[in-house]
């Protein structure tokens, strides 16, 4: 429905700007997909070794589409830096690039904030191993209903999930 709204919303405004909003999105996948990547190589470094599927599976494979995203990312970061790259411009820059990099930059902002407000969750107190989990641990039948506590959340006769989905 949101993205409805706004779609609408930027083709009123100019098909242009509703361009350079979809040429954006690589930018913060490209930008988490490589943080990912990194990620996946640092947390199994001391397992890395231990067999040939490892190295490979957390270690090779996602330090190689790390590298090739941040590359990509590199190149749309100078690429749409240039005006005659993107549908629009502003101040000598192309559009593309406000909005790729100003979603990157907005989130930083909107983190450091929630950082501040809520920093029990960076200091890993919201979820940890004391955590109950609220999760079936066998599959429950569809259109079963769930009571007392044992129900997501424990709201009395909700339908059941599975993984939050």
């Amino acid at each position: 429905m949101i993205s409805s709204i706004l779609f609408v919303a930027m083709t009123l405004i100019s098909k242009n700007v509703l361009y350079d909003l979809v040429a954006a999105v690589g930018f913060p996948i490209a930008f988490y997909y490589a943080m990912t990547g990194f990620e996946c190589v640092w947390w199994y470094r001391k397992r890395l070794f231990d067999d040939v599927r490892t190295f490979f599976g957390a270690g090779v494979l996602p330090l190689l589409g790390a590298l090739i995203l941040s590359e990509l990312f590199i190149q749309a970061f100078w690429h749409y830096l240039k005006p005659v790259n993107s549908y629009t411009s502003f101040a000598g820059i192309g559009g593309t690039w406000y909005t790729g990099v100003g979603s990157l930059v907005l989130g930083a902002v909107l983190m450091l904030l929630w950082r501040v407000i809520r920093p029990a969750y960076f200091r890993g107190e919201v979820l940890n191993k004391d955590t109950p989990v609220i999760v079936f641990d066998e599959p429950v039948p569809p259109g079963a209903i769930v009571t007392g506590t044992t129900g997501p959340a424990g709201i009395v006769g909700s339908p059941p999930r599975r993984n939050g989905v």
